[in-house]
């Protein structure tokens, strides 16, 4: 055996094995999360890579230049009125959001956020 060649240290492994699946549940950046369990962030990145590259985790890594988790997107249609007469005060054009189920909401400038985010999680619980 050549004296490059180094032997797997499978203990190592199944570790980092644990803690990224570990990183993966918690939903935390790798910067937060090594910085909570005291991880060293270079060996997590190093490990990971390494993990990836032998076959040994089962999804696709996630970006490494992220500081959340990743977000979907939802379609936005940003609705236009027909322009005001000259007499006439523009009208506040709302933001309509289009939800999964089909439901829609306008929502007109100096909303309240929280009730916003209620709104949102009923609509979207709703097994209608």
């Amino acid at each position: 055996m050549a004296a490059s060649t180094r032997r797997r240290n499978q203990a190592k492994e199944a570790h980092w094995l644990q803690v990224i699946g570990q990183w993966q549940d918690s939903g935390r950046s790798i910067r937060s999360f090594c910085r909570k369990g005291r991880h060293s962030e270079t060996k997590f990145h190093w490990w990971r890579k390494a993990l990836a590259q032998r076959g040994l985790l089962s999804d696709a890594p996630h970006d490494a230049s992220s500081s959340s988790p990743a977000v979907p997107f939802l379609p936005l249609r940003l609705m236009t009125q027909s322009p005001a007469a000259p007499d006439r005060r523009p009208e506040v054009v709302p933001l309509e959001i289009l939800l999964e189920g089909g439901h829609r909401v306008r929502v007109l400038p100096g909303f309240d956020p929280k009730t916003l985010q209620e709104v949102v999680q009923i609509l979207e619980s709703a097994t209608c």
